[in-house]
């Protein structure tokens, strides 16, 4: 039995990525399938701003007038994320509206969840890049902005 958030108990066992119920001495099975993106940002010391993602959730600096993109997004385009994806065995397809795919079902190659392509080179390994910054307050707030999206394009 599985407690839930609410402390109730449930008949659902989880077992290898699916959720079985038994329901008049049937068992109905359906998969777990789904994932997400995420980034997260460290300042260290009010010098050093560290910047972790996955997927295309995106992290930007303003500074003055100017949006500096920090993060670029896990698509299939890209040579190395491609490469590995076809290493693992994975493919790389085209959406009737010209978006790369792998496997014909998911736009990034990295992902948090999507238990399903992990064997196909979609990994949850995130990009971790440092820049060197420097916060001053101004006014009680700091000189600049992080802001993330995910799944949005930005362009």
């Amino acid at each position: 039995m599985l407690t839930t958030s609410v402390g109730k108990q449930s008949d659902k066992q989880p077992v290898d990525g699916k959720v079985s119920s038994a329901s008049g001495g049937q068992a109905a099975s359906t998969s777990l399938s789904s994932g997400c993106t995420a980034t997260v940002c460290v300042i260290r010391d009010s010098a050093e701003l560290t910047v972790a993602h996955v997927g295309d959730s995106r992290a930007l600096l303003r500074r003055k007038a100017l949006a500096i993109q920090l993060t670029e997004d896990h698509e299939p385009e890209l040579a190395k994320e491609r490469e590995r994806i076809e290493q693992s065995g994975g493919r790389i397809t085209w959406s009737s509206v010209g978006r790369p795919r792998v496997n014909g079902v998911l736009e990034m190659t990295r992902s948090i969840g999507d238990v399903e392509l992990k064997k196909s080179g979609v990994i949850a390994e995130p990009d971790v890049h440092s820049f060197e910054v420097c916060v001053v307050p101004a006014h009680g707030k700091h000189a600049f902005r992080l802001v993330g999206s995910c799944s949005s394009k930005l362009s």
